[in-house]
């Protein structure tokens, strides 16, 4: 059984975790992240990359998951609703 997620995270744990969904067959609908190297690894997959911000939400298609991996910035009420089963924070 598959699923899509959102991937948030500021790390190289958050890439590792991405190349683990995706090879599991997951979608990973869009990837969150302050970080350079994040970026250009989500870039490379083809995967859609959007920036912190006040709308945030707004910006998120609505997934299975949130996926919070080695993030530290808080995540409003409204981004983690786009997560239809719920959202997972692992550090």
């Amino acid at each position: 059984m598959t699923f899509s997620a959102l991937l948030i995270g500021n790390e190289s744990l958050t890439a590792e975790c991405g190349d683990v969904l995706v090879s599991r067959g997951h979608t990973i609908a869009a990837v969150v992240t302050h970080s350079p190297e994040v970026r250009r690894w989500a870039l490379a997959k083809g995967l859609a990359v959007e920036d912190y911000g006040p709308d945030l939400a707004a910006r998120l298609p609505e997934v299975d998951w949130l996926l919070s991996v080695a993030n530290l910035t808080v995540l409003g009420a409204d981004v983690l609703a786009r997560a239809a089963k719920g959202a997972v924070n692992f550090h």
